[in-house]
């Protein structure tokens, strides 16, 4: 009959639907090229204040208590995922106040917290800011929702960091990314 033939044809598509969901879940950090290289954090604040200037956003960079000799990782990376929460930034925060982004490396990791203050995440959103698709943009400008969760999984998987995020005063990420990342890689 029709009906079933409408059937075997919805759940056809949902089981495909559901394997096209898998495989973009599985969007990995392995299929990006970084390699590891000593991190220069002169370097990439000028890099990231061309970023803003693109975006037409005011920044404001910090470097603290730089101790460590060398820290060897993955800086472009470390770029990404900044440039991706500057992008996400711009495009929801709606502050006049810019970004903020401070960097503090000391013998044992590199600590980064990057705060927007702007309008925030709503409250019953917050946890969900990295699952994949994931957005508050769906239908403007083709937004997928997966930066966020792209760049959790370089912060975990390829820099074996954390990153936390608070919706105090606006948008908050303190990342940590260990300074023995060449010796576990």
């Amino acid at each position: 009959s029709s009906s079933e033939e409408a059937l075997k044809i919805s759940e056809t598509s949902c089981l495909r639907m559901a394997e096209l969901i898998q495989s973009f879940k599985r969007v990995s950090v392995e299929q990006m090229s970084f390699d590891i290289e000593p991190l220069n954090l002169i370097e990439l604040k000028r890099r990231l204040k061309e970023s803003a200037a693109q975006y037409s956003v005011p920044i404001s960079i910090n470097i603290t208590n730089s101790t460590a000799n060398e820290f060897h990782t993955f800086s472009e990376g470390i770029y990404w995922i900044l440039n991706e929460l500057l992008k996400n930034s711009c495009e929801h925060a709606k502050s006049e106040n810019g970004v903020f982004v401070e960097f503090e490396l000391n013998n044992q990791s590199l600590r980064i917290h990057f705060y927007d203050q702007g309008v925030g995440v709503k409250g019953e959103n917050i946890d969900l800011i990295f699952d994949p698709f994931f957005t508050t943009g769906r239908g403007v400008d083709r937004k997928l929702g997966l930066g966020l969760y792209q760049t959790k999984n370089i912060i975990v998987q390829l820099l074996h960091g954390t990153v936390e995020v608070n919706n105090i005063n606006g948008l908050n990420f303190e990342i940590i990314i260990p300074l023995l990342l060449a010796e576990s890689t």
